[in-house]
């Protein structure tokens, strides 16, 4: 009985002193959030990334739908891959200084929405 106590409160002390820990906010998290294609040279299509928690994204498409995929970042580099359909696509945008752009080879840059 001492032991099923002794388990009890130690458990209970593990819960509240983690409890009282505040959440990291992860490296990441500028970048969570929609982001709108703001300058395009090439006439591509307009639409939008949606980026998660966890390393998920989706592009919403300008007709409706949503492509779900992975990111990840490695300096000011942003690599994603995307399931569209039966085909694996994989894409990357670098990073502006100022985290303000994701800036794609062409030219093309999308900005977070507000």
């Amino acid at each position: 009985m001492k032991l099923i106590s002794s388990v009890i409160t130690t458990t209970l002390l593990l819960f509240l002193l983690l409890g009282g820990c505040s959440p990291s906010v992860s490296e990441d998290a500028w970048l969570h959030g929609t982001w709108e294609l703001t300058h395009n040279p090439a006439m591509d299509d307009e639409d939008k990334l949606v980026f998660k928690q966890g390393g998920r994204m989706e592009i919403l498409t300008k007709r409706g739908g949503r492509i779900p995929g992975v990111y990840e970042i490695k300096d000011r580099k942003l690599s994603f891959s995307l399931n569209a359909g039966r085909k694996l696509v994989e894409s990357s945008f670098s990073i502006s200084e100022d985290k303000s752009q994701l800036v794609y080879s062409n030219g093309a840059y999308y900005t977070k929405q507000e």
